[in-house]
C-alpha cells in the first residue's frame, strides 16, 4: 500500500498529527500492566488534557457512573500512569476522567514542554460515515520504541457493533497490523483526519482490529463531562474539558498553598 503514495505524502500526513500523539504507560505498583497510545484533545494552565482507550483505572464492576479524579484516587487503585512525547523522559498524569471505555489524563507541563506539543483542534476529527476500504493509517508508540510507527491499512467493516470491556460500542473494523503500544492510538484517512481510536485488538491483530466510531468516541466523552445531549459537537465537548481542567489545576494550586502553608507553620513551630 506505501507504494501508492509519494514520501511528501507519507511526510505530510506524519506531521499533521504526530506531535499530538503521545505513548501511555500504565504499572499497578511496579509491575506494567498496559502499554498504549493517546491523544492531545486540550490544553490548560501548563498541562495537557489526553484522551485514550488504555485502560488506566480501575471502574467499579456495579457503579456505571463516571469516576473524577482526586489527588488519592491513583494511590486507592494502585495505578501509576506515564505519558512519554518526543524526546521527553516519561513524566506521571493524573487520571482525570475514566469509565469503562475512555481515559482522560492530565500531564503538568513546563513552559518549554508546551511548545514541544499540538493541541488537536476542531478540524481534526472527520464526523460523516466511513467507507468500506477506504485506505487508513495508525499513528502511535510500538511497544518501547522511542520513535513513532504509522502503519497501514484499509477500512475492513465500515460499521459495527461490538461489546468493549463489557460496554456495547459503535466500531469499525480496519486492516492496519497493531500490537503492543497501539491500543488508543489514532486511526486517520488520507486527509489526516481522525475517524475513531483503536480500542481492541482480534486474535489476527496482524490484520483486524476493531476502532471507536466517532460516534461512539463522542458519546463516552459527552458521558464522562456528564453532558446529557450527546448530539453535542466535539468542539463543544473539548471546551467543556478545558474548562474542568481549569478549574482543575486551580484547585491543584491551592491545596498545594494549604499544604506549603501548613508545613512552614510546622516547621517554624519546631
Amino acid at each position: 500500500m506505501s507504494r501508492s503514495y509519494s514520501a511528501a505524502f507519507w511526510r505530510s500526513l506524519n506531521e499533521s498529527i504526530s506531535r499530538s500523539v503521545v505513548q501511555v504507560s500504565v504499572f499497578k505498583g511496579m509491575v506494567p500492566v498496559h502499554l498504549g497510545t493517546g491523544i492531545i484533545l486540550c490544553a490548560g494552565p501548563n498541562c495537557i488534557a489526553i484522551l485514550t482507550t488504555v485502560t488506566c483505572a480501575e471502574v467499579e464492576k456495579d457503579d456505571d457512573e463516571k469516576r473524577k479524579d482526586d489527588d488519592n484516587e491513583k494511590k486507592r487503585d494502585g495505578y501509576r500512569v506515564f505519558v512519554k512525547f518526543g524526546d521527553l523522559k516519561a513524566k506521571q498524569a493524573l487520571v482525570f476522567l475514566s469509565d469503562k471505555i475512555l481515559s482522560v489524563l492530565v500531564l503538568p507541563l513546563l513552559d518549554e514542554d508546551m511548545e514541544k506539543i499540538l493541541v488537536l483542534d476542531n478540524e481534526s476529527f472527520y464526523e460523516t460515515d466511513i467507507c468500506k476500504s477506504e485506505p487508513v493509517w495508525v499513528v502511535g508508540c510500538f511497544s518501547k520504541a522511542l520513535e513513532q510507527v504509522m502503519p497501514a491499512g484499509y477500512v475492513s467493516i465500515s460499521d459495527d457493533e461490538n461489546t468493549v470491556k463489557g460496554e456495547f460500542v459503535s466500531t469499525f473494523a480496519h486492516s492496519c497490523p497493531i500490537g503492543d503500544g497501539l491500543i488508543g492510538a489514532p486511526i486517520i484517512n488520507r486527509f489526516g483526519k481522525i475517524i475513531g481510536l483503536n480500542v481492541t485488538p482480534t486474535a489476527q491483530s496482524s490484520k483486524l482490529n476493531h476502532a471507536l466510531k466517532f460516534k461512539s468516541l463522542r458519546d463516552e466523552l459527552a458521558s464522562l463531562l456528564d453532558e446529557e445531549d450527546y448530539k453535542k459537537p466535539m468542539s463543544s465537548l473539548v471546551s467543556m474539558l478545558r474548562k474542568q481542567l481549569i478549574d482543575f489545576r486551580c484547585r491543584m494550586k491551592s491545596a498545594k498553598k494549604k499544604t506549603d502553608g501548613a508545613s512552614s507553620s510546622s516547621a517554624t513551630a519546631n
